[in-house]
């Protein structure tokens, strides 16, 4: 048969009853097991806290202190190196007319 029959979501032969007895008895038992569960996932979560916090902050100190530590000797690099980029750039852009016109 087409109709209700062929987007109903029960078995042939299965009555509404049965049908909504077994969804009340599945949603009770995913209640029950949520219920038991939660002062174990909330016990474990406090109780894991204060390892994920102090872990978090030594992380984000040691991040800290790296970056502090390696900045002047990244600008130091940075302001050594300034000249001979410079230079390169120069000589560069100097030598592009001359190529361009000898490549023609």
């Amino acid at each position: 048969s087409s109709g209700i029959n062929a987007e109903w979501p029960l078995r042939p032969g299965t009555s509404l009853p049965s049908f909504l007895h077994c969804s009340v008895t599945s949603l009770l038992s995913f209640l029950h097991r949520s219920v038991t569960s939660l002062p174990s996932f909330l016990h474990r979560s406090v109780t894991s806290l204060p390892s994920f916090l102090h872990c978090s902050v030594t992380s984000l100190l040691s991040f800290l202190h790296r970056s502090v530590t390696s900045l002047p000797s990244f600008l130091h690099r940075s302001v050594t190196s300034l000249p001979s980029f410079l230079h390169r750039c120069v000589t560069s852009l100097l030598s592009f007319p001359h190529r361009s016109v000898t490549s023609l």
